[in-house]
């Protein structure tokens, strides 16, 4: 049988309101011939009979692109697969795009996504690889540009979420991949300062030669400095903010896995002067990402990590007399100490997302006086020390969870430059946030305008 009289016979069937019948006619023509446009034009008329809106929308696209042949027309259904969940598929469509256009950095990286999507992690990381040593800087303009920020940066996790605080419909970014740096900064485009969005200490090693010898010459305003980032390494932080008064830091050391499994492990916790129970967190980790509560040593002996190194911290009990744990968030910026938001949980590994503020009228009731007036809430003592703090860190932009001890003393959970800070809380649910949260990204801008002013001068 021709394929002609196949597809004739699919149009009869999806004329007569039979588009099952059709679309097991298709798929068998499809497989035959996997970029006939023929058949993915009735591929999209059959998925709409059937109300199969995504994949009709991906066979009308992928019929533009098959009779086009273009390598961009292919990345482009690739991100349309990807979209809609057709992961192999987006693997297939990358793969041609790049045989056309070996060269297209981007292309090059959603496809590393999309490998990333089905499984290949390290083919993906292969991609990237690929990708940035053949570009590392990327310029994102805008439409009504004030200022030109070079924003040093590393693939992947590790780097200041920049989106709410330096919004792109008036800040050109120009991102900076330095660990795929090979001229330290020569041939740079232009740019009024520099924000090193290299915000966690776990990763910061990997493109420091390339930073550091570009500062080294650097005459921009920069913010954010390199040396201002690596104190804040979670088993680094108890000497950095140790003897502040009014701040309480537990202990926490970095340690080999394989130690985990020897004597060594005993060792360690003695000279630190740790004892259980004691949380188990992996390097370049947040949020509570792969966390343990270990109760014994056989706790932390049973393990199971890919990592090379792992961090353990004192833990300590921070119910407060009505049971709940509490989580505050305060940011830094340009020496200002602003509220952001409150966390209240029944559990000790407390998340905004996952503490259910809206289940209880109370807790929102709660954060919105903290966040309305932080030093009543707090207390004089706590925000002396979240002072104190601030000074010692030096971030231009940075933050803090903590907690509030029964004596008005703070207990630090982390405080870095990676802090999330955003405003999409609904309106009719977080009133008093879209009246407290746009504090933090006028200090930000107040800082960027006055560092604009000192580079023009």
């Amino acid at each position: 049988m021709t394929q002609t009289s196949s597809l004739d016979r699919a149009s009869a069937c999806l004329e007569a309101g039979e588009a099952a019948g059709a679309l097991a006619l298709l798929v068998v023509e499809e497989q035959a011939a996997p970029r006939e446009p023929r058949i993915q034009r009735l591929l999209a008329r059959t998925y709409r009979a059937l109300g199969r809106t995504n994949d009709a929308l991906i066979a009308d696209f992928a019929c533009l692109a098959y009779q086009a042949g273009t390598a961009e027309l292919y990345a482009q259904l690739g991100s349309l697969c990807l979209r809609f969940g057709q992961a192999k598929r987006a693997v297939d469509c990358y793969e041609i795009s790049l045989t056309l256009d070996p060269e297209n950095v981007s292309h090059r990286k959603a496809y590393a996504v999309a490998l990333q999507a089905i499984g290949a992690p390290d083919q993906a990381q292969a991609q990237l690889d690929a990708a940035y040593q053949r570009q590392c800087v990327f310029v994102e303009p805008c439409a009504t540009p004030i200022r030109r920020i070079l924003i040093p940066a590393m693939v992947g996790l590790g780097n200041v979420p920049l989106e709410a605080i330096m919004p792109r419909d008036r800040n050109v970014w120009i991102l900076w991949y330095v660990e795929y740096a090979r001229d330290q900064g020569q041939s740079l485009p232009p740019f009024d300062m520099v924000f090193n969005a290299i915000g966690d200490a776990d990763v910061a090693h990997r493109g420091r030669p390339a930073l550091d010898a570009f500062l080294a010459t650097c005459t921009k305003p920069v913010m954010n400095r390199p040396e201002r980032i690596d104190p804040t390494r979670r088993d680094r932080m108890p000497q950095l903010l140790g003897d502040l008064d009014d701040v309480v830091m537990p202990m926490t050391i970095r340690i080999p896995v394989s130690d985990l499994r020897s004597p060594a492990l005993e060792q360690h916790l003695g000279q630190a002067g740790l004892h259980f129970p004691l949380l188990a967190r992996p390097l370049e980790s947040h949020g509570g990402d792969g966390i343990t509560f270990a109760q014994t040593l056989d706790d932390l002996r049973e393990l199971k990590t890919d990592d090379r190194e792992i961090y353990l911290t004192q833990y300590v009990d921070t119910r407060a007399a009505d049971g709940f744990f509490r989580k505050y968030r305060m940011i830094f910026v340009d020496g200002k100490v602003l509220p952001y938001h409150l966390a209240i949980s029944p559990k000790w590994l407390v998340h905004y997302f996952s503490a259910d503020m809206m289940a209880a009228p109370w807790k929102r009731e709660e954060e919105s006086r903290f966040l309305a007036d932080p030093a009543r809430a707090l207390g004089p003592r706590a925000m002396a020390g979240l002072a104190a703090i601030e000074m010692r860190l030096g971030l231009d932009f940075g933050g803090i969870d903590f907690t509030l001890l029964p004596d008005g003393r703070v207990l630090v959970f982390e405080a870095n430059a990676t802090m999330a800070v955003h405003l999409t809380d609904k309106i009719e649910d977080f009133p008093y946030k879209h009246e407290t949260v746009p504090r933090i990204f006028e200090a930000v801008e107040t800082m960027l305008a006055r560092l604009s002013a000192h580079a023009g001068a």
